[in-house]
């Protein structure tokens, strides 16, 4: 993935990683549980018409995680045998299962001599988790562009609306970037090639802005010109520029997405969030 930086005014892997903490005592003592080949699986279902694709799980404690297919299935592993650092491995872990905008879910996995544990915490006899897990979503977000389509020869502004409600307890939402109390920093992924452009006003704010979101709509709007030129052709995705902040949200999951995700930039995208609307278009020019 490519990003692009213009100036105010335009547009602008695992490797595992132990910690200690994560770990409980071995509740196993001498009994022979059955373990089996390092590999789990469940599926995640989301109680909305959102697509269950891209749900992030993370194995707590370390830097192991993968995300959910079309389906909402997934399988997860834990390194080879011969991978001395997790050989001598025992206890309880949580395997928790991410949205931003959706209601935190966990499971209990036993891992035994680094491998897991079938027929105990929430893993049956065959490794699958007992029963699919429903994440409530928190926060509906949508995104509305006007023009939706132009051609490659425009010259003008393209006008940007967000809309926020929370789907029962409010929630609090934290803009990094923001302008005169409106919204201030966008993304614009081009689907076509995976690239990233962003779109601040002024590059140089460090204005934040923190609201609380209930059940009512709120909208934030912000308002951009482009140039011939200035962007390829093809359909993108804006993306506005926002954190959730959720209270039991372990710190070491956010650092397992990887560098700077909380941060103005592509790498941000690594957070899993489901949104509707913010398509746009740069058509070719007759």
């Amino acid at each position: 993935m490519r990003v692009y930086f213009q100036k105010a005014g335009r547009l602008l892997s695992l490797a595992l990683l132990l910690i200690a903490a994560g770990c409980s005592k071995s509740p196993f003592g001498n009994s022979d549980i059955a373990s089996a080949p390092s590999v789990i699986s469940g599926q995640i279902a989301l109680n909305s018409a959102d697509d269950p694709a891209g749900v992030y799980v993370w194995l707590e404690g370390t830097a192991l995680s993968t995300r959910t297919d079309a389906m909402g299935e997934y399988q997860f592993s834990l390194p080879a045998s011969g991978n001395g650092l997790f050989n001598n491995i025992d206890g309880s872990f949580r395997l928790w299962f991410y949205v931003a905008n959706y209601r935190l879910a966990s499971a209990e996995v036993l891992i035994r001599d680094g491998q897991f544990v079938f027929s105990r915490g929430d893993v049956d006899a065959k490794g699958h988790l007992l029963r699919p897990h429903t994440l409530l979503k928190t926060l509906a977000i949508e995104t509305a562009v006007s023009p939706a389509a132009v051609p490659s020869d425009y010259s003008g502004l393209i006008s940007v609306d967000v809309a926020l409600w929370a789907l029962g307890d409010s929630v609090t939402v934290l803009f990094p970037k923001v302008v005169s109390g409106g919204f201030g920093a966008l993304l614009l992924h081009h689907l076509d090639s995976d690239s990233v452009f962003v779109q601040n006003p002024n590059i140089d704010a460090q204005s934040k802005l923190v609201a609380k979101v209930g059940e009512d709509r709120r909208h934030w709007e912000m308002v951009f010109r482009i140039e011939p030129g200035m962007l390829p052709t093809g359909k993108y995705e804006i993306i506005p520029f926002l954190l959730i902040q959720q209270e039991d949200l372990p710190p070491e999951l956010i650092r397992s997405l990887g560098e700077h995700v909380e941060e103005f930039g592509a790498s941000y995208l690594k957070i899993p969030f489901k949104r509707s609307g913010g398509l746009f278009e740069i058509q070719l020019a007759n």
